[in-house]
């Protein structure tokens, strides 16, 4: 049985992955008071095929295509393994479907865009479903970038074990514009097993017409650190750009200060500290977050 996990992406901030099979639960109004449009992405689920969107990648779809490839390629497909010998995954809603199935890496590229659209003065919510697909052991999680019209609704790292899809939302109030250009992009610099697929991709409006304040407030539920124990790499989710970053050991010493904005693909580097429990505090200066957490340093 797949592995449902959901994160929420609540006005460009990600959120921390909850329960199995969990529901919104309040911190999305628009999630949790339904939607007065369905689906206005045209090909979401991927079920034409290769149409309706565009992209900068190269597409191939015969056996083994994707191989020759590492950072620059995708198709759409049932069988993640056909098209690439040390991929593996099947769709998110059926097993048997269509998904798009991207070996990426390159951050000058768009992997997904669509412009669809959209009522002036109305609250949108963006969905989609992701899953790693290399069978080969990671360095670490891609990272994704979802923008509406240029602006980011922030960035999301994708999970490292292969067969499990993780549904990632995010608001976006649309203010004067009547289109809105979605783009999916690859934060990631390193193209060893930093391998995905994309399915289930929705944009809708919301039943609710909140005013741009209530989504740009950028309530945010809380960080995640994983893994937990580390070897010393750690990455942060859900931690704003101006989110600023403490370190301390057990007797209160800070051994590392940092800012959010500076860290590569949501990676907090504690190599150089010793083995043992350590208090990471996170904090903004708009004070959307003040959150202590503990992480195990353990090689």
């Amino acid at each position: 049985m797949k592995n449902f996990i959901k994160n929420t992406l609540i006005a460009g901030a990600l959120c921390l992955p909850v329960s199995s099979n969990a529901q919104s639960t309040g911190n999305n109004p628009c999630m949790d008071a339904g939607y007065l449009d369905t689906n206005i992405v045209i090909n979401g689920d991927f079920s034409a095929g290769n149409t309706a969107f565009t992209t900068t990648y190269v597409y191939c779809s015969s056996y083994n295509c994707l191989f020759p490839y590492h950072d620059e390629a995708y198709s759409v497909g049932t069988d993640a393994f056909f098209l690439h010998k040390y991929f593996t995954g099947h769709d998110h809603t059926t097993g048997t479907g269509n998904f798009m199935i991207v070996n990426g890496q390159d951050s000058t590229l768009q992997v997904w865009t669509e412009t669809l659209p959209v009522v002036p003065s109305s609250n949108y919510v963006f969905s989609m479903w992701i899953s790693a697909m290399n069978l080969l052991p990671t360095p670490g999680a891609a990272v994704l970038k979802v923008l509406v019209n240029g602006t980011s609704l922030g960035t999301m790292a994708i999970p490292t074990t292969t067969g499990t899809w993780i549904e990632y939302t995010g608001t976006w109030y649309s203010g004067t514009s009547t289109t809105a250009t979605v783009s999916i992009k690859d934060e990631t610099s390193d193209w060893n097993g930093f391998d995905y697929g994309l399915d289930d991709i929705s944009f809708r409006r919301c039943s609710v017409n909140m005013p741009p304040s209530a989504t740009n407030d950028k309530k945010i539920n809380k960080v995640h650190l994983s893994p937990n124990p580390s070897n010393g790499i750690v990455y942060i989710a859900n931690c704003p750009e101006d989110g600023n970053i403490d370190v301390y050991d057990p007797i209160g010493r800070k051994v590392l200060s940092t800012n959010a904005g500076k860290l590569a693909v949501n990676k907090l580097d504690l190599s150089g500290v010793a083995n043992g429990l350590y208090i990471v505090q996170i904090s903004s200066a708009l004070k959307e977050i003040n959150q202590t957490e503990r992480i195990v340093i353990n090689r």
